[in-house]
């Protein structure tokens, strides 16, 4: 079983990718003034260890993808594509508007040309959903055509859907 404490974006990115690869996970509140921890429960080594214990969103999204080779590409050029938008989520820091719009704005001009954020649906396209769900959260008209059609696109997947139902929408934990 693998377990996630943390705030919300992190939390939900994660889930996103537990629930395309079919894997139990239980979702617990973070204690007070601490980030988010992933554990991986089912690595536990044969000594009796603890298993592997990760503090960033974006390092347990990896070793998931890594682990289940999935979701992250093998070639040395698109791995790098989906590991920069995985990078620019920045999904541990506290979101600000002018942070949120830039990223957005890029993202967008991407996504005008293109499916995903990159050639393939990936852990980037995860980790930016969890952002830009949390950002958009009561803005009726941000003027990203591009990115709303996309966010709408991942919304509407089982998985996605099936997440922001256990994290009461993505936006905490029930």
């Amino acid at each position: 079983m693998i377990e996630l404490v943390g705030p919300p974006a992190p939390v939900t990115a994660v889930c996103i990718l537990l629930e395309e690869c079919g894997l139990a996970y239980c979702l617990q509140p973070p204690p007070p003034g601490t980030g988010a921890a992933f554990r991986f429960g089912e690595d536990r080594p044969p000594d009796g260890g603890h298993g592997v214990l990760l503090s960033s969103p974006a390092l347990a999204l990896q070793y998931l993808a890594e682990s289940r080779r999935r979701f992250l590409p093998l070639s040395w050029r698109r791995r790098f594509q989906v590991l920069n938008w995985l990078a620019r989520s920045r999904l541990d820091l506290p979101l600000n508007d002018a942070r949120i719009k830039r990223k957005a704005a890029q993202a967008d001009q991407v996504l005008m040309r293109q499916r995903w954020l990159t050639e393939y649906y990936s852990i980037a396209d995860m980790a930016w959903f969890a952002l830009w769900h949390i950002a958009i959260r009561g803005q009726q008209d941000h003027g990203l055509s591009a990115l709303t059609r996309w966010y709408e696109r991942l919304a509407s997947r089982p998985a996605i859907s099936a997440v922001l139902k256990k994290t009461a929408g993505g936006t905490g934990l029930r």
